[in-house]
């Protein structure tokens, strides 16, 4: 529970209807988006905030892969709150969460649920227009670094390109198109998840990432 400026205090659902149709207090959500208070969820307390949805997407595959989809709506109630208001900046990142929640609700019997997340998360009518392939693909490359040479007589045969962490900067982008790619797939949206899969492998080809090139393949 947390206290309400008006005195009362908030407590969180107990069942999955409620769960389903909860909401942030907006003064939760516009707190989560500011480094100021240490006490909620917010940039300050999730300092590595990209690291944290990456743990809960991992615990949430994990509970489904055994059938305990239920106990997977408050993780998603909490990674739409992670997503919008403390990451911010990456609408892939809101749509994978809603894409997923929606198939999520859809396992569980909630059809109309469902299908207002789906629609909502726009997953459907995504089209990665050449110029935003492109696009991603220069913000990613920018956070790359030439290696320095080293400082003896053996020479180098080539510099390559050494990653910057992405842990708390940012989300990979052509990973999130793979995640959103299987939920297209698990939608029956094949043509969708084809150009997914396309633009992620020319990314994984750009970055020299042979092993998500052969998970593609």
């Amino acid at each position: 529970t947390a206290p309400a400026p008006s005195g009362k205090r908030y407590t969180l659902p107990d069942r999955i209807d409620d769960w389903i149709a909860f909401q942030p207090p907006p003064i939760m959500a516009e707190k989560a988006g500011l480094a100021e208070d240490e006490g909620l969820i917010s940039k300050a307390s999730l300092e590595k905030a990209e690291l944290s949805f990456t743990y809960l997407l991992w615990i949430a595959n994990y509970l489904e892969s055994v059938g305990l989809q239920v106990h997977c709506v408050p993780i998603y109630v909490f990674l739409q709150l992670v997503t919008k208001h403390v990451i911010g900046g990456n609408p892939y990142s809101v749509m994978l969460v809603e894409a997923r929640y929606g198939r999520l609700l859809s396992q569980l019997g909630f059809a109309a649920e469902s299908e207002r997340l789906v629609t909502l998360s726009g997953l459907t009518r995504l089209r990665l227009t050449e110029a935003e392939k492109t696009a991603q693909l220069n913000r990613v490359k920018a956070s790359y670094t030439t290696a320095p040479k080293p400082k003896t007589e053996i020479s180098v045969a080539n510099d390559t390109g050494v990653p910057k962490p992405f842990l708390v900067q940012e989300l990979m982008v052509h990973r999130l198109w793979i995640e959103l790619a299987q939920v297209a797939i698990d939608m029956g949206e094949l043509p969708r998840a084809a150009s997914l899969l396309s633009a992620a492998y020319e990314h994984a080809q750009a970055l020299k990432e042979l092993e998500t090139q052969g998970e593609i393949s």
